[in-house]
């Protein structure tokens, strides 16, 4: 059986035999890239550790400077929600017999949002009042009261119960409103202390409204303090009075009240109720 003969050309021959011959140094050039390119692997790998590391230390750094930066979270909660009416404190004020006046210091700490209207009322042991409503101003304290409350025991405790609160934003053209209290003027204010059992003492002062609006009823809450306690309280109303105007306020109390060392006297009015302004009454042109 004829074998195939197989012709080689001389160049095929010579770069077989040069494969051949440079077998050993053509692996060391092999072995010699290989080694180069794990180099460089390990290199990449290296340099992209020490990078993510580093980096990684300061967007650790960046990110515990963002969350430590003072963020006013009383500003977003408002611009979400209210803050609760804050009870600062609640008081028994004592008169004769069974008889107590019942007070009761709240805050609305929003400036955004008002109160137009809460339901309040006082729990002491064993008993508790009718309830009562009231209003609050953007950041208004006032002092919620329960006047000659008949209480047969002597009142240990004494809890205000805040419910029903509804809550208001103040439009942005309806905030000049909140100016109206503060341009109510109490003058001449004079507080005479009886020195005899058969005198009473006697409060008064000068109310007047110097703002351009006229109003139906203002209330006037009189806080009496003795060395920062409340001691006593009165409240009296205002009926009908115009822009400008000006009332004397008389107010005779009981001998018995101790030492007042302060006397505050709060307008109420809620100045976001238009039926609490008098319209302005045109008169027609005479002919």
């Amino acid at each position: 059986m004829d074998k195939n003969n197989v012709d080689f050309t001389e160049k095929e021959l010579k770069i077989v035999y040069f494969f051949v011959t440079k077998k050993k140094f053509l692996k060391k050039i092999l072995i010699g890239f290989l080694i180069l390119i794990n180099i460089f692997i390990y290199t990449y790998l290296i340099y992209h550790s020490i990078q993510y590391l580093t980096q990684s230390k300061e967007y650790q750094m960046m990110e515990k400077e963002l969350t430590s930066q003072n963020v006013n979270f009383s500003i977003i909660r408002q611009a979400i929600s209210p803050i609760p009416v804050s009870v600062v404190f609640s008081k028994a004020i004592p008169l004769s017999g069974f008889k107590y006046h019942l007070v009761c210091l709240v805050e609305n700490l929003n400036k955004d949002w008002f109160i137009k209207s809460l339901d309040y009322k006082f729990i002491l042991s064993g008993f508790e009042t009718k309830s009562f409503k009231s209003f609050l101003l953007p950041e208004e304290k006032k002092i919620l009261t329960d006047f000659n409350e008949t209480i047969t025991q002597r009142p240990d405790s004494i809890f205000c119960q805040i419910s029903n609160i509804k809550w208001q934003r103040v439009k942005p053209d309806k905030r000049h409103l909140l100016e109206i209290p503060k341009n109510f003027i109490i003058k001449d204010l004079k507080y005479q202390q009886a020195t005899k059992i058969d005198e009473s003492n006697i409060l008064t002062f000068k109310f007047i409204n110097s703002t351009i609006y006229n109003f139906w009823e203002i209330d006037l809450l009189i806080n009496f303090y003795s060395k920062k306690e409340i001691v006593w309280v009165e409240k009296i109303k205002i009926k009908e009075i115009m822009s400008k105007e000006e009332r004397g306020i008389k107010i005779i109390l009981p001998n018995f009240l101790p030492f007042i060392s302060e006397i505050e006297v709060q307008p109420e009015i809620n100045v976001f109720d238009q039926s609490s302004f008098i319209p302005l009454r045109i008169k027609p042109k005479e002919r």
